[in-house]
């Protein structure tokens, strides 16, 4: 069984960071927690803290990285819910005895330490969710 502990950050897919951040920093004075490049995903981030949530701006920092070619494909907008779960290799395991395709049947290491693990959208309706453990 998955025991989900809360939406840990909502992922947006942007060309460049630097609008939609100085608006969260300025406009809503959000607290900016850290930008974070994690070359392996082909990714810039920065991250805001909301409350009990976060908000990641992704920037791709490559032309063929996933965030890239998401922009191509869907354009700029929302790209990933991401759930904390209480244990990500028991989370992975439910979800494949459920029929739930995998992007990454394995945890790997994201933004700011945490494992992370991507279902593939054909599994939930064109929903990128990605499912993460501190």
């Amino acid at each position: 069984m998955i025991k989900v502990l809360g939406v840990e950050h909502i992922g947006i897919a942007l060309d460049k960071n630097e609008q939609l951040s100085k608006v969260l920093k300025d406009v809503f004075n959000l607290e900016h927690i850290g930008s974070e490049i994690i070359e392996e995903q082909g990714v810039n981030t920065d991250i805001f803290n909301v409350s009990n949530t976060k908000i990641e701006l992704l920037e791709s920092i490559s032309k063929d990285s996933p965030i890239s070619k998401y922009i191509s494909k869907y354009g700029k907008g929302m790209h990933h819910i991401a759930l904390i779960v209480e244990d990500i290799n028991v989370a992975i395991e439910h979800l494949v005895s459920n029929n739930i395709v995998m992007i990454d049947e394995k945890p790997k290491v994201g933004v700011e330490g945490y494992k992370i693990a991507f279902i593939h959208p054909n599994s939930t309706p064109g929903l990128l969710i990605e499912i993460c453990q501190k």
